[in-house]
């Protein structure tokens, strides 16, 4: 400490801490303030719409004008076989690619999926890669690189300051950076989409030594596409979409660690060997037709408050499907939080006779446990009204995609859930990026579709009803206390699965936190 003066025999200090306080009040500041660096050249641009002639529209125009306005479809219930789907498309792509993901992992997936990416490139494809920030950090230097590369361009949407920490952004602009695009879909020559809900990782495509995530998605062809490229523009050209040469100065990237991994060796051998590769190769992919309908937020929903009373547009789509239901709906959704407004249209739904079922993700197989904790407070209300409940077995054996990870890696491979799925009356099925969480709801962007077939719902239905039993705890409220059964293994458990007691202390400390808007 230092010394100021003496007077009347009092000593007075200067705390050494004290010419910080002006730099502490400028970093708040900084963190405050969503100023971005001023947009440099940023044009507009549109989906490509001459694209009636490229080899991939000629294959299956046919087939498109039989079924005149229905969208043709293939579920990919792999991640393995999804990501083969992708990188086969990229490489028969001839006009255009736009890409829109919340994560693009800096891993093998993420290489190979770039690599595509510039390889379409050099063939002169138009490539657009639209991606969140909110995991980018550290990697925004390697996406300005890419950016550089002729008929690539990288926007980013809504990014954080580049000035100020992230954690400090977080707590002083809650609504503004943290509302985030959750959007997940490529779109090929304007033609062919892949929509769902998986992002582009190692543990979404069955590449992941740990852990691998079920997911869901489609493959489609028709009207559909045109309006997820719509979409994909409006988000493109948005005012708070930014080109990431105006945030990082390009670093190339690192890409020797990946091109020498044995992981990369064995799932490049896994991509080569899948059906849907050469289904795309030789254009025998084997659709399903229906009429469908994309449920999408407009970008703008960032900018408007994340009122909870008043209903956002997708959520208004989605609802008149769910009031069309008569008998039953089943909800799978790896993070699951109804809230109050929740439990009371669920209940309105049991009082019309609608049977409500939902899988989601366990203590021990979710990655948000804080999700799963907020999830529990929710529980006994649900089965008090008659919500059917399966909670998904981390270590389950019965889903290929657990099998072949296993076999991959020869050694025992967590599960987790992440597909986002919902059966309405068995004749019409969504799929998409949505949770039924308020996050989902009200905070970020998602997409979706929903497709009218009965054929095509049936073979999630019946999958489920062979296997659920295998797939996940059902729970029952007995004497006002949740227990779990284990049918697979005929086992009733009376404490959470797979958990010990300072988990659950953990679980229930979590539960009392007040951040569940932001769940």
């Amino acid at each position: 400490m230092k010394q100021l003066s003496k007077n009347n025999n009092r000593v007075y200090f200067s705390p050494p801490w004290i010419p910080l306080i002006p730099l502490f009040f400028i970093i708040i500041l900084s963190a405050c303030s969503s100023s971005i660096t001023p947009q440099i050249d940023r044009k507009s641009s549109y989906a490509l719409k001459d694209v009636t002639q490229t080899s991939l529209a000629r294959a299956y125009q046919r087939k498109i004008k039989q079924h005149k306005g229905k969208s043709g479809f293939v579920l990919l219930g792999s991640g393995l076989d999804a990501f083969a789907a992708r990188t086969a498309l990229f490489k028969r792509a001839e006009k255009s690619i736009d890409v829109q993901y919340y994560q693009v992992r800096d891993d093998v997936t993420g290489y190979l999926f770039y690599q595509a990416l510039r390889q379409a490139a050099n063939r002169g494809v138009r490539v657009r890669i639209l991606l969140d920030d909110y995991e980018l950090q550290g990697q925004t230097a390697k996406l300005a690189a890419i950016d550089r590369y002729p008929n690539i361009e990288v926007r980013i949407f809504n990014p954080f300051s580049r000035h100020s920490p992230r954690l400090l952004q977080y707590i002083f602009q809650v609504g503004k950076i943290t509302r985030r695009m959750h959007n997940k879909s490529v779109t090929i020559d304007n033609k062919f989409m892949i929509i769902g809900s998986r992002n582009i990782g190692n543990e979404y495509s069955e590449a992941q030594s740990k852990r691998v995530f079920s997911g869901m998605e489609v493959l489609a062809v028709g009207p559909i596409t045109q309006k997820v490229s719509a979409s994909f523009d409006t988000y493109w050209n948005f005012k708070k979409t930014i080109k990431v040469s105006n945030l990082a100065k390009p670093i190339p990237p690192q890409t020797d660690r990946f091109k020498h991994s044995p992981m990369m060796k064995h799932f490049f051998k896994a991509l080569r060997t899948s059906p849907l590769v050469k289904q795309i190769q030789h254009n025998t992919l084997k659709f399903q037709w229906a009429h469908a309908v994309l449920i999408k937020d407009s970008p703008n929903k960032i900018l408007q408050k994340p009122n909870r009373h008043e209903k956002k547009l997708n959520v208004k789509a989605f609802e008149s499907f769910v009031k069309q239901a008569e008998n039953e709906i089943f909800i799978i959704t790896p993070y699951f939080i109804p809230g109050h407004r929740g439990l009371r249209y669920f209940q309105r739904l049991r009082d019309k006779g609608v049977n409500i079922s939902v899988l989601t993700n366990s203590y021990q197989s979710t990655d948000m446990k804080i999700v799963n904790a907020h999830y529990n407070s929710y529980r006994k209300d649900l089965l008090r009204m008659g919500v059917k409940l399966y909670e998904f077995k981390s270590t389950n054996r019965s889903i290929n995609l657990l099998q072949r990870a296993q076999k991959l890696f020869n050694r025992p491979v967590k599960a987790g859930l992440h597909a986002k799925v919902i059966s309405f009356d068995r004749n019409k099925l969504y799929v998409g990026s949505m949770n039924i969480d308020p996050r989902s709801l009200y905070e970020n962007t998602e997409i979706g579709v929903i497709i009218n077939s009965s054929k095509i719902t049936g073979r999630i239905t019946q999958w489920l009803d062979k296997n659920l039993n295998e797939l996940a705890y059902h729970l029952e409220l007995r004497n006002n206390h949740i227990i779990w059964h284990d049918r697979k293994n005929n086992k009733i458990l009376t404490s959470e699965p797979d958990t010990i007691i300072s988990q659950r202390f953990w679980m229930n400390l979590m539960r009392i936190l007040p951040v569940e808007s932001q769940l």
